[in-house]
């Protein structure tokens, strides 16, 4: 890999740990009932709280690494828009979904494991269209500078 995944890489991973800590206060706040840590599936499984909590950061740090190491892909000029968007998708449903059985977010059934992706794919879509369409507003204005400033010529 180059050096831009890896920096991006990095700097994904602090990032990744505050979202998932920000994500883990908010769930804690609606479904907990005043409690805040791991689920108590990880406890068991990792076998106290406090390795639970450790596994669950290096986890969303992981998290953090891919997603922002692998945003090297948008930028592969050589590469058509579909299949950017494709090998984005992949490389993240592939990560999401182990590290989201591992946290508890996906019980191990088909119905848990398609929700799961139902909602993955939601997200992923929305995010998608809305960089799209921002990025192609900005795109017009650069090109209707462009022409202004061709046309000054």
């Amino acid at each position: 890999m180059n050096n831009t995944f890896i920096k991006r890489g990095l700097i994904g991973i602090p990032i990744g740990i505050v979202i998932g800590y920000i994500m883990s206060i908010f769930l804690s706040l609606a479904f907990a009932g005043g409690h805040y840590g791991a689920h108590p599936e990880i406890v068991k499984t990792f076998g106290n709280e406090i390795n639970a909590v450790i596994v669950q950061t290096v986890l969303w740090g992981v998290l953090g690494f891919v997603f922002s190491g692998f945003s090297v892909f948008w930028e592969k000029d050589n590469w058509s828009l579909t299949k950017q968007t494709i090998s984005v998708f992949l490389v993240y449903l592939l990560t999401i979904l182990p590290i989201g059985y591992v946290l508890k977010w996906i019980k191990p059934n088909f119905a848990s494991i398609a929700l799961f992706i139902l909602i993955f794919v939601s997200i992923f879509i929305s995010i998608w269209v809305f960089i799209y369409f921002n990025m192609k507003q900005n795109l017009l204005k650069i090109n209707g500078t462009i022409k202004k400033n061709n046309s000054n010529l």
